[in-house]
């Protein structure tokens, strides 16, 4: 994973970029099948509020989240957590829309005795079928 560290306005000490990379790094390992790509982090100050922005880039999945806070420790912890809750997010809303069993196909499958009722056997061939499963 490439990750890439950059500050506008300000100079970032090397205790924070060490802390910053390890975090994105416990982030990545946390979703091991996201296959997490690149992440940039971009320290910024404006006024008086120091300013975090994440962007995480995985395959087919692009996430952005900011922290502002006093400090640039309480900006990286916000926006580490922001980004956590959007991928928890998206694997849920994934786990949502995942093909579920439904419970009527059992009762929609005809059975080859059924067929044979029917008439409708002609494609089976001159097999036994009776499973009852």
């Amino acid at each position: 994973m490439e990750i890439n560290i950059s500050a506008k306005h300000l100079t970032i000490e090397e205790d924070i970029k060490q802390k910053a990379t390890s975090l994105i790094t416990k982030f990545a390992e946390g979703y091991p099948n996201q296959k997490i790509t690149s992440a940039r982090i971009l320290f910024s100050a404006e006024r008086n509020w120091q300013i975090v922005e994440i962007l995480v880039n995985a395959k087919n999945l692009n996430l952005h989240a900011a922290g502002k806070a006093d400090s640039v420790h309480a900006a990286l912890s916000s926006a580490i957590a922001k980004i956590d809750t959007q991928m928890g997010r998206y694997l849920q809303k994934v786990r949502d829309n995942s093909v579920k069993a439904d419970p009527n196909t059992k009762d929609k499958i005809w059975r080859a005795s059924e067929l044979k009722e029917q008439g409708d056997d002609a494609d089976l061939g001159e097999y036994e079928y009776e499973y009852e499963g």
